[in-house]
């Protein structure tokens, strides 16, 4: 069980009939201390995901106790009804582990946010433009992006179609190419964006300063330097995320991997990032 504010969550790998039964215990148990202490639990927001590999759900279609383990129910009768796609502190998490869903979720209120800005402000210089981009609409695609990082193509034009699109509207870059647009504005794509905070965390997470929630293992090479072993990605998925940023991560000099802990100030470390980075292939114009 873990909890965050408000929001408390349990989870529990299912294999037999018996975890089942045992899930269903400890829901009994947290909802049985919540009145003792006084605390009442909201059981009509409750929701149940299942995450599930497509060959484990396939699989799981023939297990015969699988009905039980989407069916839970609390103290009171009320069933918990099982969901294909959960929000969690803002990210929608799918029964798949696909970040489809809330990328096409996220592209959708920046569009509409994009559209109320265009709307409400009439003046379409580059200063104000920029300032209302980075501030309302930018934020909002870049929320827990190390986490949701998007490996398939169709994901990431589908996001970069935000920035490309506001872009246009900005005076005098209409007819500019994209990428010409980016250099004019001093902008980055907002995959290389990505990649920079990705390279971030797990910088943070050589000193010290985040947790290693994967798993990675740092070895030092006399010859090469720090090298990054990533975990085996059948047995913890959530690996598929920084599959990427090792590699990243090797690529650049050392004085960037050995940096200390107290020149941790973002814009300082994506700006060695930049500067040591091969020009990313463009995907589309």
């Amino acid at each position: 069980m873990s909890s965050f504010a408000d929001d408390t969550r349990m989870s529990k790998k299912i294999s037999t009939q018996e975890d089942c039964v045992l899930l269903q215990q400890d829901l009994e148990n947290v909802i049985v201390w919540s009145e003792e202490n006084n605390m009442q639990l909201h059981e009509d927001k409750f929701e149940l995901i299942c995450y599930r590999t497509p060959s484990a759900k396939i699989l799981a279609e023939t297990l015969p106790f699988m009905a039980e383990a989407a069916n839970y129910t609390t103290p009171n009768g009320t069933t918990i009804d099982r969901s294909p796609l959960v929000r969690d502190l803002g990210v929608n998490m799918s029964e798949d582990l696909s970040w489809t869903p809330h990328i096409n979720i996220m592209v959708d209120k920046a569009r509409q946010i994009s559209s109320w800005v265009l709307g409400v402000f009439r003046d379409r210089s580059k200063p104000v433009m920029l300032q209302l981009y980075k501030s309302l609409i930018r934020s909002r695609v870049e929320y827990c992006c190390p986490l949701l990082n998007p490996t398939k193509i169709a994901d990431i034009q589908l996001i970069e179609s935000i920035q490309r699109q506001f872009t246009r509207r900005i005076r005098g870059f209409k007819d500019t190419n994209y990428w010409d647009r980016l250099k004019e504005l001093n902008l980055c794509s907002l995959q290389r964006r990505r990649e920079h905070y990705m390279i971030i965390h797990v910088w943070k997470i050589l000193q010290g300063i985040c947790p290693n929630d994967i798993g990675m293992v740092f070895r030092n090479n006399p010859r090469l330097g720090i090298k990054i072993v990533l975990p085996s990605l059948s047995k913890k998925a959530s690996a598929l995320a920084m599959v990427k940023v090792p590699i990243g991560l090797r690529r650049d000099p050392q004085r960037i991997r050995r940096s200390p802990p107290e020149s941790i100030e973002k814009n300082v470390l994506a700006e060695k990032v930049r500067r040591f980075h091969s020009p990313r292939r463009k995907i589309t114009s």
